[in-house]
């Protein structure tokens, strides 16, 4: 029996859906920065992951929005009344916004070095996505460092005071997590980390 053609993209895009999110999509940059923070809040509890992950993705669905809207619109102009199996050429031209979107935001090294790697040209899909992928990861550490280094002076600050008190405690996060959050709400962290992983994608 001959399977639906339309069926068969249908599943094989399903199953192909979480892979794209995590490498075609600002998700990677998103989450890793705010594993940073739930990290050097020393709040793995007080922070459930699956909070993180749904902020991660509302995130990602507010930067990605501009281009999947782009991408439906080309959709609609090349693709309305066209049988199968002109899908497919079309839906690669729906894709140009979301490759458009990667290289600009993949290194130009990235993408040299992959394309030499897969012996293909440099805008290739097979270049492009481990480029764009790894300049995500790499922005991402980036900004953890920054968001991390002030919570590790306070825990080596507090760690200091405690030692010339003489006190020593087995659990040093009891003190410093009410201190972290107090001064992460202050300065309206999320507000200021979320502001600017959208605002550097729409430079």
């Amino acid at each position: 029996m001959n399977a639906d053609p339309s069926v068969v993209a249908l599943y094989v895009g399903l199953a192909a859906a979480p892979l794209l999110l995590v490498a075609c999509t600002a998700f990677t940059k998103v989450a890793v920065v705010l594993a940073s923070v739930r990290v050097g809040l020393s709040a793995e509890v007080l922070l459930p992951y699956t909070a993180m992950l749904a902020l991660a993705l509302a995130t990602t669905g507010i930067v990605m929005a501009p281009v999947a809207q782009e991408m439906w619109v080309v959709w609609e102009a090349v693709g309305e009344g066209s049988a199968w199996p002109s899908w497919s050429r079309h839906g690669l031209v729906a894709l140009e916004p979301l490759r458009t979107f990667m290289s600009q935001h993949a290194g130009v090294e990235e993408i040299e070095f992959f394309a030499e790697l897969a012996h293909t040209r440099e805008g290739d899909l097979r270049a492009l996505i481990p480029a764009f992928l790894v300049a995500e990861i790499r922005a991402g550490l980036g900004i953890a460092v920054l968001i991390l280094i002030p919570f590790v002076l306070l825990d080596l600050l507090v760690a200091q005071i405690l030692a010339l008190c003489g006190l020593v405690l087995p659990n040093l996060s009891l003190v410093t997590l009410p201190l972290k959050v107090a001064l992460f709400l202050a300065a309206d962290g999320f507000e200021l980390v979320l502001t600017n992983l959208v605002d550097g994608y729409s430079v």
